[in-house]
């Protein structure tokens, strides 16, 4: 990729639109071959191949890093396929009549977003989202490459 570094391309809709990978991105994988592209959001990409090109492309990659979004449309895209979690939801019941009063407690599973979009447009500058084909999402520190010596 040094070429991509000299010419200043250094983001995948710089050069415009790129013909055989529209052509090619579905059949890569089974193939074993994956594309790394980098992009500041998906509508860079919706922008020069289309929405439903653009699906197709982020479908054909088995790995996303995601950074905190500035756009809420990209953070509310980023919960959704983080996909869902489960939590246990504790309720406390009290009531008081003429028999006296009584409490109880009891617990169910309640679904929610893994990471809700306000969530994910928190994480700052210094963390990131993995998402990968077949292991729960990584949220973790991001490598900073220009503090490594």
């Amino acid at each position: 990729m040094g070429w991509l570094d000299e010419a200043g391309v250094d983001e995948f809709a710089v050069p415009g639109r790129i013909e055989v990978l529209t052509r090619s991105i579905g059949l890569m994988p089974g193939y074993n071959l994956r594309v790394l592209i980098v992009c500041q959001s998906e509508s860079q990409v919706a922008f020069e191949y289309g929405r439903d090109t653009a699906k197709t492309i982020r479908t054909a990659t088995a790995m996303q890093v995601l950074f905190h979004p500035k756009e809420q449309e990209d953070a509310e895209a980023y919960s959704k396929m983080l996909d869902d979690c489960t939590e246990k939801v504790r309720n406390r019941n009290y009531s008081s009549g003429r028999g006296g009063s009584s409490s109880g407690t009891s617990e169910q599973q309640q679904k929610r977003p893994l990471m809700l979009p306000q969530e994910i447009k928190r994480i700052g500058n210094k963390r990131q989202i993995i998402v990968t084909e077949n292991i729960p999402p990584i949220f973790c520190d991001r490598a900073n490459y220009d503090a490594d010596p």
